[in-house]
């Protein structure tokens, strides 16, 4: 039995929900939705996607990994070195922006100015990927 099973039917539905979000994205894009409420909405699929995503971590710490433990052996330290590696990726899948770099980007900053060359080609400014 998998750490998420007594929720599978709640993680399928939000990820439906999820699933719908995206649709309607693309359906803003399609209609040439304004550039901030695109975004938005990307936002709040991200959410949703971190929220499923630490559910997810939080039922395999719960179970698959705290059953490992308590069953001892080489298997335990395994789990406990996959859930690490999990949560390892879970944090880089985090936006590289920083805080600093977008207060760094007035209109008169070399990096403004590139972020609006690039961003004008149709290409995915460097950074922001």
């Amino acid at each position: 039995m998998r750490g998420y099973t007594q929720d599978k039917d709640a993680y399928l539905k939000r990820l439906r929900r999820i699933e719908g979000q995206v649709r309607g994205l693309q359906r803003m894009v399609d209609s040439d939705t304004y550039c901030i409420d695109i975004l938005t909405q990307v936002s709040a699929v991200t959410r949703a996607l971190q929220a499923v995503a630490l559910g997810l971590l939080e039922d395999h710490l719960g179970h698959c990994v705290t059953e490992a433990i308590e069953q001892g052996g080489p298997e335990a330290g395994d789990k406990v070195k996959e859930a690490a590696e999990a949560i390892g990726r879970l944090v880089r899948s985090l936006p590289p922006m920083s805080s600093a770099w977008l207060a760094s980007l007035t209109p008169e900053s070399a990096q403004f100015r590139r972020f609006a060359s690039e961003s004008s080609t149709g290409r995915i400014p460097r950074g922001v990927a």
